[in-house]
């Protein structure tokens, strides 16, 4: 698995845990938190 496809399989999981804690959270909320970007 490539480096990126594992960084952004794990912050998808911080994420769906993060809804179960707070259903308002964004995509985008946890991505900052993980450090995650997609550049295009």
């Amino acid at each position: 698995m490539d480096l990126s496809e594992n960084r952004f399989e794990k912050t998808w999981k911080h994420f769906l845990e993060a809804l179960k804690v707070d259903n308002t959270c964004s995509l985008a909320d946890v991505c900052r938190a993980q450090h995650t970007t997609l550049g295009v």
